[in-house]
């Protein structure tokens, strides 16, 4: 099978379950946009692999963000299923509400290692913290695409939800990524 099929020259694509749509529709920018945050979580990954040998913490911020770069692959599924019948959809894996029970858990874990935050804090630090910080952004804008989408079609609140709370996780990853590496958190004060 040919990785180009040619039926997207004149701007549209298919969904899961065949429906065309422009790739102007929010669906498929909802889609890309959690495509982008997937790539950079994948440059965390990429960044911490070559710091796990000065500190094993590493190691399971890597799993975390492994386990949530598989989650995303679902919600994009999931949202690319909105014009499916539910007979269509039901093969399809979903983002459920024991995800956002995961991610609240390691935030709460990691809250207890983590100074206590008094202000605002610059992007700044590590380059893996960096790109947890860059990954914060894509989420939210993640987020706000499947809020759009979501005055038009019928999209799971639960999504909203999980995109929400990873965008937390995310900051608390950057947090915990240069506390690991020692680095010192910059704040706003303007003096």
């Amino acid at each position: 099978m040919s990785l180009y099929t040619k039926t997207g020259d004149n701007g549209e694509t298919s969904l899961l379950g065949g429906k065309r749509v422009s790739k102007s529709s929010p669906i498929v920018e909802s889609i890309g946009n959690i495509d982008e945050l997937n790539s950079t979580l994948g440059l965390i990954v990429c960044e911490l692999q070559g710091e796990v040998r000065t500190a094993k913490k590493f190691t399971e911020v890597i799993t975390s963000v492994k386990r949530i770069q598989k989650w995303l692959f679902v919600l994009g599924g999931d949202i690319a299923c909105v014009c499916c019948s539910e007979k269509q959809f039901g093969a399809i894996p979903k983002i459920v509400p024991e995800y956002i029970t995961v991610l609240e858990s390691e935030m709460d874990l990691w809250e207890k290692e983590l100074p206590q935050q008094k202000h605002f804090l610059l992007p700044s630090g590590s380059k893996a913290a960096l790109f947890a910080y860059q990954s914060r952004a894509i989420c939210r804008r993640a987020e706000r695409s499947i809020v759009i989408a979501a005055e038009s079609f019928s999209i799971d609140p639960v999504f909203s939800k999980f995109i929400n709370r990873l965008s937390d996780w995310l900051f608390m990853c950057f947090r915990m990524i240069n506390h690991i590496s020692g680095q010192k958190e910059d704040n706003v004060i303007v003096r």
